[in-house]
């Protein structure tokens, strides 16, 4: 009478027994926080405007001549007035003359419906447990969940979404409603992201609906680019690996994810995928020839001039590993750039080809910035003076810069930034490159690397790259103007948990309400936060299990001690 067998499950549905005098908008809400699945279904017949006038009429004439008899009857017993008239009739003109004040003054339609919530369980048990917990929700509303005994398969065809309420065989299941009851119980304020791209991410589940996350950000975003924010231990490096890089890896195998890595924390990811790992450190093995340029032909108009672009890294890079860069080292260092190509041409020259030109030049000055710069390209910090032995072409490209320190590890930045514009330029047309810039701070302690960086970013866009900056240190990104004016113009932004100083300062860039903040002040849990694509900001969760192949590759060292700390 009181459940159902669906195959190998044991199910029920219920329904909305009694209700309260006023029934908010919480109670789906509620609802879906027990944490199981539920199908759950409102019917609304609306009634004929006129029927429904004439209904209410109806019942209000119809109690108020019961008032009246009670009222002479009571007369006649010498009893007057409230007590001459029951409490129950009284009830009713009262419910009648608000019905109809909401339907010819608020414009309210009359609805015969019913609230319905199937629940499916693998035991008996298990479902007699889901049901109090449901009855449970509902208790917190003031509203009675109750079994449909003996009508349940009427009930299981009226779950279903044809929008016929079979369960109307019994007024008891009905309830009238106005327009305003219904519309409370319609989840229209929630907002899903949900793509309809074949090739789509999984980014993990709606907080509020439960609902999946994906987005395609190449195909449903106006500029692809974006940024993952969070402070330190909010699970921003486990996000980043298994909602982007991983997939990313996977669903786009035809195009090219470079992986820009200060600390050493994607290796695992490189070899479990057998990508090109390029460490960039004095004595290692890998090289990039700092003088290697892009395909001409690729290159737009306004960037026609690789020649002079390579002279103008070349000062960037000495004017943050020398004490002092003059105009005359400027001059001098974009005539020995155009030299050195002009003069070697049977391979790529180096950058201790350059210095050898540069030792050629007749000026003092040029004598002296051979002198202060030969450590750089022919000493022992001569990481970036050897023709280049790795595999740039690879799909996964990661350079781990963790063995550098003071100057060379700007200096290498902005050397691995020149090599990703060129390797953009080359793809140009032929396929995406995807790019992540973990520990994004670093590229913001000076206002040339910020200048060098943002430049960048705008001009991979150009190009059809898509770049992801990533880091915990949000007042560095937003201390700066060409900081702010990159968080502006990315459509893709996660917020993992944030510092109350850095929640202030993100609300001046990105529209945050009261109630998104308290996700990101007080997340749920470690990897939890908010997804912001385009116009549609989503809270979202992606619990990765402990047990599993993909939390042990993608957990750092300090989250796997955090976890055991906490076992």
């Amino acid at each position: 009478p009181d459940q159902m067998r669906l195959d190998k499950k044991y199910a029920k549905v219920l329904f909305i027994r009694n209700y309260p005098s006023f029934l908010n908008d919480r109670l789906i809400k509620s609802l879906t926080d027990i944490g199981i699945e539920l199908a759950i279904t409102i019917h609304a017949n609306p009634y004929d405007i006129s029927e429904s006038i004439k209904k209410i009429n109806n019942a209000e004439a119809q109690v108020k001549m019961d008032m009246i008899k009670s009222q002479k009857g009571a007369a006649r017993d010498g009893i007057t007035g409230d007590l001459a008239v029951s409490g129950v009739a009284k009830a009713i003109a009262d419910e009648a003359t608000k019905w109809k004040d909401e339907v010819e003054d608020r414009d309210q339609k009359i609805f015969s419906g019913v609230f319905c919530v199937m629940v499916k369980a693998d035991s008996e048990e298990e479902l007699i447990d889901y049901t109090n917990r449901i009855q449970q929700a509902g208790r917190k509303h003031v509203v009675e969940f109750e079994e449909v005994y003996y009508h349940q398969e009427e009930a299981l065809n009226t779950m279903l979404p044809i929008g016929k309420t079979y369960l109307n065989v019994k007024s008891r299941f009905m309830r009238d409603m106005t327009t305003t009851n219904i519309a409370t119980q319609i989840p229209f304020t929630n907002t899903d992201l949900q793509s309809d791209s074949p090739n789509a991410i999984y980014y993990g589940q709606n907080q509020i609906s439960n609902n999946i996350i994906t987005l395609d950000r190449q195909r449903d975003l106006n500029t692809a680019s974006g940024v993952i924010l969070g402070s330190s231990g909010s699970g921003k490096s486990v996000f980043t690996k298994t909602s982007e890089v991983i997939p990313t890896i996977l669903r786009y195998p035809d195009d090219r994810v470079i992986v820009v890595d200060p600390e050493d924390e994607y290796s695992d990811i490189g070899r479990a995928f057998d990508a090109q790992l390029i460490t960039i450190s004095p004595g290692s093995p890998t090289h990039l020839n700092l003088m290697d340029l892009p395909d001409e032909d690729s290159l737009a108009a306004e960037d026609a001039d690789p020649v002079g672009q390579k002279a103008s890294l070349i000062m960037g890079l000495f004017e943050n590993i020398l004490k002092e860069v003059t105009d005359e080292d400027f001059s001098i260092i974009d005539r020995v750039t155009r030299l050195c190509y002009e003069r070697i041409t049977d391979r790529t020259p180096t950058l201790s080809d350059w210095h050898d030109i540069l030792l050629e030049q007749p000026e003092d000055v040029a004598q002296q910035l051979a002198l202060k710069s030969e450590s750089y390209t022919k000493g022992s910090q001569n990481i970036f003076a050897h023709e280049t032995n790795v595999d740039l072409t690879h799909q996964v490209v990661i350079f781990n810069l963790k063995q550098l320190d003071g100057k060379l590890k700007p200096f290498a930045l902005m050397v691995v930034q020149d090599y990703i514009w060129n390797q953009v330029v080359n793809n140009q047309g032929k396929l995406t490159t995807r790019i992540y810039f973990d520990e994004m701070q670093n590229q913001f302690l000076t206002d040339d690397q910020a200048q060098f960086f943002t430049n960048l970013y705008a001009r991979v866009r150009k190009y059809g790259a898509i770049p992801t900056g990533i880091t915990q240190n949000v007042e560095t990104l937003l201390a700066r103007t060409e900081g702010r004016k990159l968080l502006a113009n990315s459509e893709f932004i996660v917020l993992l948990k944030q510092k109350k100083t850095d929640i202030r300062l993100l609300a001046e860039t990105i529209n945050l309400t009261d109630a998104l903040i308290r996700y990101i002040e007080k997340p749920k849990a470690k990897g939890t936060g908010l997804i912001v694509a385009g116009q549609t900001t989503v809270p979202f969760e992606n619990p990765i299990p402990k047990h599993t192949e993909l939390f042990r590759l993608v957990a750092t060292d300090a989250y796997r001690t955090v976890e055991s700390q906490a076992k």
